[in-house]
């Protein structure tokens, strides 16, 4: 191709040479009208070059499917036919009719590359292309060069597609930045304008021609080019003059300026260059115009908004179909260089680690743990988790992303990114990646120095204990779902956070990755009793001693009838009538007739949705609560609830009414810095303690907890559903009459469990047990 287009000169330049003459002087007689002929229309013989030239143009353009051949060989014509005639106006026709073919062949869809590349032209950040990211990958090169550039060998040329050829002048702009892109302009521009000059001092006509044809060929190519990689014209597969690799490309290069040597050998003749000198004049100054284009364009990527793109994202498809955001590839370079921050538990125990050197070295640790790191990791993978499934509900898995954007997961690896990977987002790594490469660079070694840990609040010890309880209780009974929370009552340091069912042999459904302690809401039955008590306390403290009746129904079961309530409220079938009761019994025997009085006649559903709300428990608007009232102060109705919450509620008696926000990271880069709330007056907390103590000594949690040697206050729940067994809840905290100072609340709910005193109950127990035994609770009184 390249030494067609030399041949092609050499043609027009004989054409030309010989008949410029008449393309100049002879004008169109014949079909024009004499009131007419003052407009100096050419003669149509003299049109038919231009229109043959712009058919030719458009037939290399539908045929090679490529613009660059068309281009090259369109404008080569016109500039030359321009310098012959003298005028401009019909090369101007020429052009406008080829970029109306090429418009006509976009709107027609046809040839398919052309209009790849002009929607790529016209949306380079987001198109439909596959593939359709050349030109972002152009100006990310020339926005990281900048001013002047990342210096030479520096650059990232191999991230360019084309960098060695059709891109190679953002490869110069990467690492030479805009003084180079600069000097490549100056140096050809140099090149073409001597060329020029050769043409206006030659001495024959058609040493002119050539040379002139040679010197925009060149022009012509390194615009279009050069265009094209910076967005003022859709890309062309043209060549860069002296620049793109190619043997062909760079003989034919070598073979023009040896031809214009020659040219320049001849003695000049001012009457040659006397016609042409002002034609020749504003095609330079043309060219000129084109190239500051050019120029302000690379200024504008590489110099005043050069971090703006660098850090700019595109749209691709990928194979698998799915169009995502693609990031500058300098950016995840350098991000890929800096190793992912280590996961550890509480006590220093490496959760989670992309060194397989740091398993290593732990591995008898892990052994004591029961942990085979063999087993539960492979050196494979780019990020290890020893400790499996145990704890995947609240770190997540960084190899896969499962539920990293769901709007019901709180994920470390996600959650803490910025300070896993060492910096908020990409727009902080763009001061460094001009220079990044450099040895000895301070910014890159300050980066690389930061702490990218996080410690995590659980204790894993507690976390394998707890998960063991849960799974083998729900094996016992049958069960597949449930969930356990246990939280330090004065910090809100998550101690364990358990969800079954969780992902098994490294595959996950959806309703395995659900985190269900925290994010799952359930009825919380007759737990929510606690919040109606706190509601009443909240209201007047002396509700303590508000008395109801629980009585004998007619149908034979305990419970009660409310005025203007059409359904009886009913206690578990068994229960015998609690008779006249106060709030301390009526917690211990878990009473559902004394609750719906007392929030129908003494709390009312706005206190009631006043305390929910402190607690964050959502429990309906005040009308639905007004609507169900009854059946909402125990737990029932539009209240739901999270395991978590309800072992917020518990450890919100436990620290004297005060209630923890609750964290799962305990370093500096925790988000939930807030203070503990006040929800309860200490008298209030107390006497709520005690009641929920003697649940355990004498009431629905008697039977779980018998022999227990560590004081338990809590509260059993049992929620109802339309459909299947209800929901077994328990909560509660320990130790009850110890040192508070080490303690623990919790909460246990297992799906369709059936009553919370008996399968909710002792899996706390279980759970009490294990933090007893790591010494996370303190001693009880005798």
């Amino acid at each position: 191709m390249e030494a067609i287009k030399i041949l092609i000169v050499l043609f027009l330049a004989g054409y030309f040479a010989r008949n410029w003459e008449r393309l100049r002087d002879l004008r169109e007689k014949r079909l024009v009208p004499r009131r007419l002929r003052w407009i100096n229309i050419p003669r149509l013989s003299h049109v038919l070059p231009v229109m043959c030239a712009v058919a030719f143009a458009l037939v290399l353009f539908f045929v090679l499917k490529d613009l660059g051949p068309a281009l090259v060989t369109g404008f080569l014509f016109l500039a030359m036919f321009w310098i012959a005639r003298g005028r401009a106006g019909l090369a101007v026709l020429g052009i406008t009719l080829l970029a109306a073919g090429v418009t006509i062949g976009y709107r027609l869809g046809t040839p398919h590359t052309v209009v790849e590349r002009i929607d790529m032209w016209l949306s380079p950040w987001d198109n439909n292309v596959h593939g359709g990211n050349q030109l972002a990958h152009s100006l990310w090169a020339f926005a990281t060069g900048g001013t002047f550039g990342s210096g030479p060998g520096w650059g990232d040329p191999a991230m360019i597609p084309a960098g060695n050829n059709d891109l190679i002048l953002p490869a110069i702009g990467e690492e030479l930045g805009f003084a180079g892109v600069a000097a490549v302009f100056v140096l050809l521009g140099y090149l073409v304008h001597r060329a020029l000059r050769i043409a206006r001092r030659c001495g024959n006509e058609y040493g002119l021609f050539l040379s002139l044809g040679l010197a925009t060929l060149i022009a012509f190519e390194m615009l279009l080019i050069s265009g094209g990689v910076l967005g003022a014209i859709p890309l062309s597969g043209v060549v860069s003059p002296f620049l793109s690799s190619g043997n062909t490309a760079m003989l034919a290069n070598f073979l023009i300026v040896g031809i214009l040597l020659a040219i320049s050998n001849h003695s000049r003749r001012d009457e040659v260059d006397e016609p042409f000198r002002r034609p020749v004049r504003s095609l330079e100054i043309a060219l000129g115009v084109c190239v500051a284009a050019l120029l302000s364009m690379a200024a504008y990527y590489q110099i005043v908004r050069d971090r703006d793109y660098l850090a700019r994202d595109t749209k691709v498809f990928e194979d698998d179909g799915v169009k995502r955001a693609q990031h500058n590839p300098r950016l995840n370079s350098l991000a890929h260089e800096i190793r992912r921050g280590n996961i550890f538990d509480r006590n220093g125990v490496l959760l989670a680690t992309s060194d397989w050197n740091e398993l290593e070295r732990r591995r008898a640790d892990y052994a004591k743990l029961g942990v085979d790191i063999d087993k539960t990791c492979s050196r494979l993978d780019n990020r290890h988790y020893p400790f499996g499934a145990a704890a995947v509900h609240l770190l997540g898995d960084w190899r896969t992303g499962d539920n990293f954007h769901a709007t019901n997961s709180s994920l470390i690896e996600h959650d803490s990114n910025s300070k896993l990977q060492g910096f908020a987002n990409y727009a902080e790594l763009v001061p460094l990646v001009r220079y990044r490469h450099h040895p000895g660079n301070a910014d890159i070694a300050k980066l690389m120095a930061r702490d990218r840990n996080i410690t995590a609040s659980i204790d894993i010890r507690l976390q394998l204990r707890v998960a063991k309880a849960l799974e083998d209780r729900l094996a016992k009974a049958h069960k597949e779902n449930g969930a356990a929370v246990v939280i330090d009552p004065k910090s809100g340091d998550v101690l364990a956070l358990v969800s079954e069912p969780g992902p098994k042999d490294g595959t996950a459904t959806p309703d395995d990755l659900l985190d269900r302690a925290r994010y799952a809401l359930y009825p919380p039955g007759s737990t929510f009793k606690l919040v109606t008590a706190m509601a009443a306390l909240r209201k007047d403290p002396a509700l303590t001693n508000q008395a109801y009746v629980c009585e004998r129904l007619p149908d034979g079961r305990a419970g009660a009838r409310i005025p203007g309530v059409h359904k009886p409220i009913r206690d578990d079938v068994g229960d015998s009538a609690h008779g006249r009761l106060a709030m301390e019994r009526a917690i211990t025997v878990s009473c559902n007739a004394y609750f719906a009085q007392l929030g129908v006649f003494s709390v009312g559903p706005k206190a009631l949705s006043d305390t929910a709300k402190l607690l964050d428990i959502p429990a309906g608007s005040i009308a639905e609560l007004q609507a169900t009232m009854p059946f909402a102060s125990y737990g029932q109705g539009p209240v739901l609830v999270s395991p978590f919450k309800m072992a917020r509620v518990a450890a919100t008696i436990a620290a004297g009414g005060m209630m923890p926000q609750g964290r799962w990271v305990i370093d500096s880069s925790n988000s939930r810095v807030d203070a503990p709330r006040q929800i309860l007056t200490p008298d209030a907390a107390v006497f709520l303690a005690h009641a929920m103590r003697l649940v355990v000594l004498e009431g629905t949690g008697r039977r779980a907890m018998n022999g227990e040697t560590v004081s338990v206050a809590g509260k059993t729940g049992t929620a109802q559903l339309d459909e299947g067994m209800p929901h077994a809840w328990f909560a509660g905290f320990a130790p009850y009459d110890g040192d508070r100072s080490k303690s623990i609340a919790f909460a246990v709910v297992v799906e369709h469990g059936g009553y919370g005193g008996t399968l909710a109950a002792p899996i706390a127990r279980s759970i009490v047990d294990a933090a007893a035994e790591l010494g996370l609770i303190g001693a009880s009184q005798p």
